[in-house]
C-alpha cells in the first residue's frame, strides 16, 4: 500500500472589525486591504454633487498609511487619475483621492473622497462616517 501525502499552503484571511485589530495587523507589518461600502455610511458633509454617492472604493495599507499614536488615528490614502468624458466628447482628466481614517474605541471610520481637476481645484468632495459593522471589509492573512 502506497501513501501519498500533499502538502498545500493554504491562506486563511482573518476579517479586520475594529481600530484595535487593524492597529494589531500594523505593528506586524501584514498590511490588510479591502474595500469600504459607501452604501451603509452616512454623509456628514457635500461639496459639489453627483449621482456616484453610494460606491464602494478600495482601502488598502500596501502603499500609503500613517499611525498617530498621539492622537489613537490610522490614515490611509490613494490618489488616481481619471479620464472621464465631457459632454460634447472631448477628455476630461481629474483626479480621485480616499482617505481612510479609524480612530481608537471608535465604533466608525471617517472616510473622505474628493475630486479635483488637474490643477488641484476641488470639484466634489464626501466626508462620510461608515460603521465598521456594516461598511468596511478589510482582511489580513492570518
Amino acid at each position: 500500500m502506497v501513501l501519498a501525502s500533499a502538502s498545500f499552503s493554504l491562506s486563511a484571511k482573518e476579517q479586520i472589525t475594529n481600530h484595535e485589530k487593524l492597529a494589531a495587523a500594523l505593528a506586524v507589518n501584514d498590511l490588510p486591504s479591502g474595500f469600504v461600502n459607501l452604501e451603509h455610511c452616512q454623509v456628514m458633509k457635500r461639496i459639489g454633487s453627483t449621482r456616484y454617492e453610494k460606491w464602494s472604493f478600495s482601502v488598502t495599507f500596501k502603499e500609503h498609511y500613517g499611525i498617530n499614536n498621539r492622537k489613537g488615528e490610522i490614515k490611509a490614502s490613494h490618489a488616481t487619475e481619471l479620464m472621464l468624458e465631457e459632454k460634447d466628447g472631448s477628455p476630461l482628466l481629474r483626479r480621485l483621492y480616499n482617505n481612510f481614517t479609524s480612530k481608537s474605541g471608535e465604533e466608525n471610520v471617517e472616510f473622505v473622497v474628493a475630486v479635483t481637476d488637474i490643477n488641484g481645484k476641488v470639484l466634489l468632495k464626501r466626508n462620510y462616517f461608515c460603521p465598521w459593522s456594516k461598511a468596511v471589509y478589510l482582511w489580513r492573512d492570518s
